[in-house]
């Protein structure tokens, strides 16, 4: 008899303390959400929006530079009335200076915006871990009052249970952001590379403005510049879409009731638009292995993107993640595919011009 009420004194012990380990459990999640998980959920959907705005400004870009090739192909040697076409063209590559500002200002914030999720994850997994410590502890605790502590051991499981899922999902988030990560990196890399090719375009064009003697050579120069500076542009834009693509569907797969998948349509973006219905093949470059790998892992890319979205709707989250990771190797396939041609179409640039340049001297 003295044993059993020792028992029940232990129970109803035990019962305060999970109580109060419960309430104090339920502030900390209150107080984590009010300073940071609202934060982080809209930081988390700012990422792929801040993409868009890359891929934007990369296509305004890319337009623009239209103009300084055309000024280039007209140039030619021909003096009369440049002065007033040179002058335009400084206020457009100010223009073109300023939009490439605005995207490395945007990756900047992208770059915030990861390290500000990963603090979040931190978080998560700090959560987790303490979690599982109650879980052990309260097992521990309902082992030793027996029989009467089997309720007790059923919640301790199911906290351990809820703390292992919280951990998973945390790495895998960790995971995926390490991914953004690098992609945010290249980009950064490329958008500093076009902003070199821009400051070279400048330094060109105020050359053929002090100097007429050597128009010819000049005028050249500036035509590889901007066509380099063009291609620049036209690979940030590709690439910033297949980011804003692979960003949004991973936040789909993670989280389906907050995030909005992207709509998977061979030709309805950027990429496809480029890729199936543009008539732009200078020196054959759509004949090349670059440009053929970027075809078949945007291809590749929409078909993980599908089996992805369809596991995930199946509650086979494991496979679907598996086809994230894959996802983002068809990024890193395209972004390889756009430099090859880049590379390409410049050597085929220079060799043409150069061989021009011959001629006019």
């Amino acid at each position: 008899m003295f044993r059993e009420n020792k028992n029940s004194q232990r129970v109803a012990e035990l019962e305060q303390e999970l109580a109060t380990l419960k309430r104090a459990l339920a502030e900390k999640e209150a107080r984590h959400e009010a300073d940071s998980e609202t934060a982080s959920l809209s930081t988390l959907s700012a990422v792929p929006t801040h993409w868009r705005y890359v891929e934007k400004n990369a296509e305004t870009i890319t337009g623009a530079l239209f103009e300084p090739m055309s000024f280039a192909y007209n140039a030619g040697g021909l003096m009369d009335g440049t002065q007033s076409e040179l002058a335009e063209l400084h206020s457009l590559l100010a223009q073109i200076t300023a939009s490439i500002r605005q995207n490395q200002a945007l990756v900047g914030a992208l770059e915030e915006h990861t390290r500000a999720i990963q603090q979040f994850v931190e978080n998560i997994q700090k959560i987790a871990s303490q979690s599982r410590m109650l879980s052990l502890n309260a097992a521990i605790e309902a082992a030793r009052v027996g029989r009467q502590g089997k309720s007790f051991a059923v919640v301790a499981d199911e906290i351990g249970n809820l703390s292992q899922s919280a951990g998973r999902f945390a790495d895998d988030i960790a995971n995926q952001l390490g991914e953004i990560d690098g992609d945010t990196r290249q980009t950064r890399d490329f958008i500093d590379g076009l902003g070199s090719q821009i400051e070279r375009i400048e330094q060109l064009s105020t050359s053929v403005t002090e100097s007429s003697s050597q128009t010819a050579s000049q005028t050249k120069d500036l035509q590889k510049a901007a066509y380099s500076a063009m291609a620049a542009g036209h690979i940030i834009g590709v690439i910033s879409w297949a980011c804003d693509f692979y960003a949004r569907l991973a936040l789909a797969v993670e989280a389906p009731e907050i995030f909005e998948a992207p709509e998977i349509e061979r030709d309805g973006n950027y990429l496809g638009q480029w890729l199936f219905h543009e008539q732009d093949n200078e020196f054959q470059f759509r004949e090349q292995p670059g440009f053929k790998d970027v075809e078949n892992a945007y291809l590749s890319l929409l078909a993980c993107a599908e089996d992805a979205l369809r596991q995930c709707n199946a509650g086979k989250i494991e496979v679907a993640r598996k086809q994230i990771k894959a996802a983002n190797e068809q990024v890193s396939r395209i972004a390889r595919g756009m430099t090859a041609v880049e590379q390409y179409l410049n050597r085929c640039t220079r060799r043409a011009l150069d061989g021009s340049a011959k001629e006019l001297d």
